[in-house]
């Protein structure tokens, strides 16, 4: 059975790098077999984003073991509440048949905004 994993994009270099045409947002779900499976998948899709590292700042990603990544309930339970961020946050839902969804979030509220289904992998 697959279970969802969730990684957290830093604010490196002072800017977010946010794509919703291919589900890059401020958080990445992706839906996986295993915490390896998992790693895989996030890997390849970074390995297509620019700007991944920065020299003051370091990695972009917020990477953890898989076991502290996997998500407890489902991706319909994630809020996304920021108190510093003033407009809404972006999450890319990435499933394992390909569909991927960007979420975007109101970030003072926490509560959905809209759903969007954007491309397949």
């Amino acid at each position: 059975m697959s279970k969802f994993y969730i990684v957290r994009q830093n604010n490196s270099g002072g800017y977010w790098e946010i794509d919703e045409k291919i589900g890059l947002g401020h958080y990445l779900v992706f839906e996986a077999e295993s915490g390896e499976h998992f790693e895989w998948r996030l890997e390849k899709f970074l390995d297509k984003t620019p700007n991944n590292w920065c020299s003051c700042c370091g990695e972009r990603w917020s990477f953890c073991d898989s076991e502290d990544c996997e998500l407890e309930g489902s991706v319909d339970d994630i809020s996304l509440k920021d108190k510093w961020e003033k407009k809404h946050r972006v999450l890319g839902v990435h499933y394992l048949s390909g569909k991927v969804e960007v979420i975007l979030f109101d970030s003072q509220t926490g509560e959905r905004i809209s759903t969007q289904e954007v491309q397949h992998d």
